[in-house]
């Protein structure tokens, strides 16, 4: 099994970003190829086809769906298949900076810096024809998993 399939298996069950949102994991890399298990991700894409469901009241993409893409592109590459700890966002910041004129977007996180306990990352979000749609920065804390 590649890396990226066991990415896609432990990610399936974040319902809301793989079924309501409709979120595909494209790409996801171990930052450490010998301890895949524990470490984070790299070179993580996600994207979102834009769908009806997606759009606010003035036919724009919502801002909350944006939002989601980010964070389920977070959590992928902050927590990757890490069996020691878990990251979960603190704090974010969103801001939106263009309009989709495109058919999907796609995040593109990456590490700013990680630490023992936090870690930082700006996730952008651009469409399919490359315009900068959005920039989040996600401030996460990681937890360490019981031994049971």
């Amino acid at each position: 099994m590649t890396y990226l399939e066991e990415i896609k298996i432990r990610f399936a069950n974040d319902f809301f970003a793989t079924k309501t949102a409709k979120i595909n994991i494209i790409s996801a890399e171990p930052v450490d190829e010998k301890n895949i298990y524990d470490c984070e991700a790299t070179n993580v894409n996600c994207e979102m086809i834009i769908e009806d469901l997606h759009r606010n009241a003035a036919g724009g993409v919502m801002g909350g769906a944006i939002f989601t893409l980010a964070d389920y592109a977070f959590a992928i590459c902050a927590n990757a298949l890490n069996k020691s700890f878990v990251t979960v966002s603190v704090s974010s910041t969103i801001n939106f900076i263009g309009v989709c004129k495109g058919s999907k977007l796609i995040a593109k996180p990456e590490c700013v810096k990680t630490g023992k306990n936090l870690c930082f990352y700006e996730i952008k979000i651009f469409d399919d024809l490359d315009n900068l749609i959005s920039s989040v920065l996600m401030t996460g804390i990681k937890k360490g998993l019981s031994k049971n």
